[in-house]
């Protein structure tokens, strides 16, 4: 293994992928998909590791859906692009490559029984605790997977985690004593809080002008944002129970309680109505929105707000 290191050091960037086992769950979307080429082409090899185009694609939505959230359903292509998210996908995939490379060297495998008891364990494809097939194949439709390419991406997480498992040893006794020696050095220090009270001094008006005029760029007023508002109502949008039943069903995996379970039907009922109400109303929110900036209409409302607050 060390000979490997040595060898392959520059794999070993273990810190970027923190953030990169967060395929399983996290729910890949349709937003900012990015094309390269052929879907079933291969856009980069490391090693022996093919990234293909479509895990590719898989990684950069996941990436745009958590930027996108966080910058409240703003994000487009243009400004995704400009934010380099697709280097970024490439880059998580390229450090996954390098490990996996790793661990081929190694020898480390997973069977295809292991990949099976790992996806029937996923909340989000059980119906009262039990795995649903029917959920799973809802998943992957909706999201426009196939079952192999879902799988295989299970199937390295599970190939990743044996591998970190594998190098997390313990510390040695003789680590342990060295480091405990060194905490133990330690020099005595006393201290004092001093609080206003305990200054003497006497304000010299002249002088904190003075220091004003040599800092005045720092005593600024807070900046504002103004926000014009215009208000859709929802709450009145019809909505038919077959309606909310059918919206239930396709997007039943994301209608869970604290502990991730999935919710029934019922429990869930209200929840799902007005997750459809807004979007229905969605196209005349947009249309509002155009006349708005065209001026055709008024906005409902104006807000001032701080800069922090935004």
């Amino acid at each position: 293994m060390i000979s490997w290191m040595q060898k392959h050091n520059k794999y070993l960037v273990w810190t970027i992928w923190v953030a990169t086992i967060a395929f399983i769950g996290a729910g890949f979307v349709g937003w900012g998909s990015y094309s390269f080429g052929s879907k079933a082409g291969n856009v980069a090899k490391v090693g022996d590791i093919e990234i293909e185009q479509t895990k590719l694609n898989m990684v950069y939505s996941n990436i745009y859906n958590q930027y996108n959230q966080a910058m409240q359903g703003t994000l487009d292509d243009k400004k995704a692009k400009e934010m380099g998210l697709i280097k970024q996908a490439f880059a998580r995939l390229a450090t996954q490559a390098k490990i996996l490379n790793f661990a081929k060297d190694m020898g480390i495998i997973v069977s295809d029984t292991e990949v099976a008891q790992r996806l029937q364990t996923l909340r989000a494809f059980q119906k009262d605790g039990v795995f649903t097939k029917e959920i799973y194949d809802g998943y992957l439709k909706s999201q426009r997977l196939r079952a192999n390419a879902f799988e295989a991406t299970l199937r390295e997480e599970l190939i990743l985690e044996k591998t970190f498992s594998l190098l997390a040893v313990g510390t040695l006794p003789l680590e342990e004593e060295a480091i405990s020696s060194a905490m133990n050095v330690s020099d005595k220090l006393a201290y004092k809080v001093l609080t206003n009270d305990d200054l003497n001094f006497v304000i010299d008006e002249a002088k904190v002008k003075a220091y004003w005029e040599m800092q005045k760029e720092n005593f600024l007023t807070a900046q504002m944002y103004e926000l014009s508002i215009v208000w859709t109502q929802s709450k009145e949008t019809v909505v038919t129970d077959d309606e909310v039943k059918a919206h239930y069903d396709k997007n039943s995996f994301n209608y869970t309680d604290g502990t991730g379970k999935q919710l029934p039907f019922e429990e869930a009922k209200v929840l799902a109505t007005n997750d459809l109400k807004l979007k229905k109303t969605k196209k005349a929110a947009q249309k509002a929105y155009i006349a708005f900036k065209k001026g055709q209409i008024d906005n409902s409302e104006k807000i001032t707000l701080p800069m922090g607050d935004l």
